[in-house]
């Protein structure tokens, strides 16, 4: 796969942003955590906040939630202090 196919999959990749709800049990949970909701996040692989982030907030703005993780794949640019 070439360069542009490459780069053409991850765009269309990256707007593959959906909601998935799971609810899990657990026998021995501590009666505290009865209920916690919990946004996972993962691999997102975003740089900056354009259209994909910008759509992603508005997925996750009106879904409740107690703890948001995020996990995965970060880009990052690092800069060193002059």
């Amino acid at each position: 796969m070439g360069g542009g196919a490459r780069y053409g999959y991850g765009m269309w990749e990256a707007r593959q942003i959906g909601v998935v709800e799971k609810e899990l049990f657990f026998d021995a949970l501590p009666p505290a955590f009865d209920g916690l909701r919990i946004i996972h996040l993962s691999d997102l692989n975003t740089s900056g906040f354009g259209p994909v982030e910008q759509r992603l907030r508005r997925l996750l703005q009106d879904i409740p939630a107690d703890l948001l993780v995020a996990t995965g794949d970060f880009k990052a640019t690092l800069s060193t202090p002059e």
